[in-house]
């Protein structure tokens, strides 16, 4: 899968709150196959909203494992998509890892306010498979030429603008002492 959710996707949503519902309908509305939510006990109005909002199944994180429901859910396949909504928490992303099959997408919008110690980054490499970036020459060439995006193409990184949110730079503006540098 290169582009995200689409018809027939299986997707995790992770956190039950305004973001996590708002990735349920999104998902529901561009035709996944199958959404799931996690949330807490507490939370329990929150995941009923979300089985009124379009989610097919929902998992209280206190009472059952995401990882052992999510994968009976899915035949034992997992999921395509993981969307990790929860604030705070670390285990979810462990669990993302887990249920997501090979070659799928975590997208990680929850803020965590913390480092993580012990990401298990061999975990992250294994899911990962193959990503084509559309800023590759080949890809512009394959697509007629032009430039993608806003960098023009050629490789991409992540800076911080004086607020200090993300914007993407292409690494062929930058001199060459810093095209590593983030």
């Amino acid at each position: 899968m290169r582009r995200g959710v689409s018809l027939g996707t299986s997707v995790l949503v992770l956190g039950s709150g305004q973001r996590g519902l708002a990735n349920v309908v999104a998902s529901r509305s561009v035709g996944a196959g199958l959404v799931i939510t996690t949330g807490l006990a507490v939370d329990r109005h929150k995941l009923d909203l979300a089985l009124e909002l379009g989610a097919d199944a929902v998992i209280d994180v206190e009472s059952e494992s995401t990882v052992d429901r999510v994968l009976e859910l899915t035949g034992g396949r997992g999921v395509d998509v993981v969307v990790d909504t929860t604030p705070r928490a670390t285990a979810p992303i462990s669990d993302a890892l887990d249920v997501l099959r090979p070659g799928g997408r975590i997208v990680l919008a929850g803020i965590k306010s913390r480092l993580m110690d012990g990401v298990p980054v061999d975990k992250v490499v294994a899911r990962a498979g193959h990503h084509h970036r559309c800023d590759e020459p080949e890809h512009r060439r394959q697509r007629g030429g032009g430039q993608a995006g806003r960098g023009g193409g050629g490789p991409a990184a992540q800076d911080a603008d004086p607020r200090g949110r993300l914007r993407r730079t292409a690494l062929r503006d930058r001199p060459a002492d810093q095209q590593g540098a983030r």
